[in-house]
């Protein structure tokens, strides 16, 4: 049998080295054209906000704020301190709904990448406020009987460009 010709999908053959080349090199375009255009921008990405929602059961506000103050506001100052954080709020709701938040816990990250590995920089802070991660999951047992995790958003912050850092594009 004569020598089959190489078919332009197999990994050796110069057509495919042709096309992968082509694809690399337009991913390449794209990067700085998406970069350059992302300077141009009349806004910059800022910190990163987490808020958790958390409804407080009925007669456990007091005890859930005695915990909150006894637990959590210090792995927030620790994790503040370790660079792991920019910021932390509570936010009480006024006149909740009963399927509403009456708690809102808020943690502000430098970026995206702030959150990256973020247990595991988190567990040496843990275990240096409770002392062990036993006391940290007997803890998350006792909070439960107090409220109730309805979940969380995630929002980016815009920040505004000077008009002479922003051109037209």
């Amino acid at each position: 049998l004569p020598p089959q010709p190489q078919r332009p999908t197999d990994p050796g053959s110069p057509s495919m080295k042709h096309i992968v080349t082509r694809l690399f090199a337009t991913a390449a375009l794209a990067l700085v054209a998406a970069t350059t255009q992302a300077q141009g921008r009349p806004v910059a990405e800022g910190p990163v906000l987490y808020f958790s929602y958390i409804k407080v059961m009925p007669g456990q506000f007091d005890n859930y704020m005695k915990y909150m103050a006894a637990t959590w506001v210090p792995i927030m100052e620790e994790q503040k301190k370790a660079g792991l954080i920019l910021d932390f709020s509570v936010y009480h709701a006024l006149a909740p709904e009963a399927d509403e938040p009456e708690i809102i816990l808020a943690t502000t990250y430098a970026n995206m990448a702030a959150l990256d590995d973020l247990d595991a920089k988190l567990d040496p802070l843990l275990a240096k406020v409770w002392g062990t991660m036993e006391k940290v999951e007997i803890a998350k047992a006792d909070r439960s009987t107090m409220r109730r995790d309805l979940g969380g958003d995630m929002f980016r912050q815009l920040v505004f460009r000077k008009p002479a850092e922003a051109t037209p594009r």
